[in-house]
């Protein structure tokens, strides 16, 4: 017995370094047909140790040739790479359906390869513990492209305590065209461990290079500059800082703040880190980047400024609530702290990442928020609802007037400051 161990152990370690790789011929280039585009598929990673290994690789191999309709070498289909590397991914997404209902006793990776481009069309994983059956592929646009987690690493939707630990929120695929997927159980929060934050979005998040203003947590001197090591992601508070607060004083609400920052009253040592925290509309406004941290510290600033010249009116609230709440309820360990979000950030977690915050109204698939309310209700915080909340940005078309981000559709709006809004804390980690 031992030495057919040792036999069937050697077997796996010559199989995992080799690629099962069968070809076959498909498709045009551009938009003009030509020969052929080759395709490769095969097993990437294996990983088994019981003696049924090649019989479960075959049922694998022959359900995506199935799938494919390839009968023979070479297999041609015209029309473009970006047409057939799609109907190829979708073919791939009919034979993973058809096997992830078998009970696999190994781990295995299938992947389709177009070698013209170099591209990896589909990569179909299968595993013993049935939790971690995930396919994906396409392009980062296309409808049918998806993004696998693991349960063990950081991604919108998983807890942060108080002592700055992190643990499963339970996302494992989330879709271009914004459906979700969870685990088959919802991870609860950790026994005796206070949730203090949800996370909505990661610095790992996938970026197009096409993308003018993908979020980027360096968008912040300040906050990159104060707190160099927080550069994993955004999370949002599990309780509300207020559910109706207006911005200043209803009876004073015409102070501008923007102004402030660029007078000799603010004394910050790191004054030249600071950009405007006032916007307009257009796509590559301040509206359109992380800045909620610096914003908040000139809102501070500002009202220590105001308290100091008995201008106790003109203090901005939001910002005013943030002490008391952050005693009541800490921020995680090794976080920023809390801090009012910019447009761009409040737009994240109500929707998520795009170009141009302002022309991206009328959405209603928020999928950060159903992400975030998912944990926050099995946290028993404050769901996010469909009101507005305010941000940190001033709107510089109308000095009476702060951006707000309705979450109901997703879009920003500008509200007079003497307008009761939500108000949600946020945090950097």
């Amino acid at each position: 017995m031992k030495s057919s161990i040792k036999r069937m152990s050697a077997l796996l370690t010559m199989m995992a370094v080799a690629v099962f790789a069968l070809t076959f011929t498909a498709c045009s280039d551009d938009d003009e047909p030509i020969a052929g585009v080759t395709y490769t598929y095969g097993f990437s990673k294996m990983s088994a140790s019981h003696p049924d290994f090649l019989e479960e690789m075959s049922k694998i191999e022959k359900g995506f040739q199935s799938a494919l309709g390839i009968t023979g070498k070479p297999f041609t289909k015209k029309g473009t790479i970006e047409e057939c590397d799609k109907q190829v991914y979708e073919a791939c997404q009919k034979a993973f359906e058809s096997l992830k209902g078998e009970a696999w006793q190994g781990d295995y990776t299938f992947q389709v390869t177009n070698v013209e481009t170099g591209k990896v069309v589909c990569t179909a994983t299968f595993s013993a513990d049935n939790e971690n059956l995930t396919i994906s592929g396409g392009k980062d646009d296309d409808k049918y492209y998806r993004r696998e987690y693991r349960a063990d690493e950081v991604k919108p939707g998983d807890y942060i305590y108080s002592d700055g630990s992190i643990s499963d929120g339970g996302l494992r695929v989330r879709y271009a065209d914004d459906r979700i997927e969870w685990a088959k159980t919802k991870p609860a929060p950790t026994a005796g461990k206070v949730v203090s934050a949800i996370v909505f979005w990661t610095s790992d998040e996938i970026i197009d290079k096409y993308r003018k203003t993908p979020a980027n947590l360096t968008d912040d001197r300040v906050m990159a500059s104060d707190y160099p090591n927080c550069t994993h992601g955004l999370a949002v508070s599990l309780n509300e800082v207020s559910s109706g607060m207006e911005w200043q004083d209803p009876e004073n609400p015409y102070g501008f703040v923007n102004d402030f920052v660029y007078d000799n009253n603010f004394t910050h040592e790191k004054k030249d880190y600071f950009e405007s925290i006032a916007s307009g509309q257009e796509a590559t406004d301040y509206c359109n980047y992380i800045l909620g941290y610096q914003n908040t510290q000139v809102l501070f600033a500002y009202n220590e400024y105001c308290t100091s010249k008995g201008k106790e009116a003109d203090i901005i609230r939001p910002v005013e609530a943030l002490d008391d709440f952050e005693k009541n309820h800490p921020s995680p360990v090794g976080s920023t702290g809390w801090f009012i979000p910019s447009p761009k950030e409040l737009h994240i977690l109500c929707y998520k990442d795009v170009d141009n915050v302002w022309n991206q109204s009328g959405y209603k698939k928020n999928t950060n928020q159903d992400i975030v309310n998912n944990s926050i209700s099995a946290a028993g915080g404050d769901i996010l609802d469909g009101d507005d909340y305010w941000t940190s940005t001033e709107y510089t078309g109308q000095k009476c007037c702060v951006f707000s981000i309705n979450f109901k559709y997703a879009f920003m709006c500008y509200y007079l400051k003497l307008t009761p809004c939500h108000v949600r804390a946020v945090c950097a980690f």
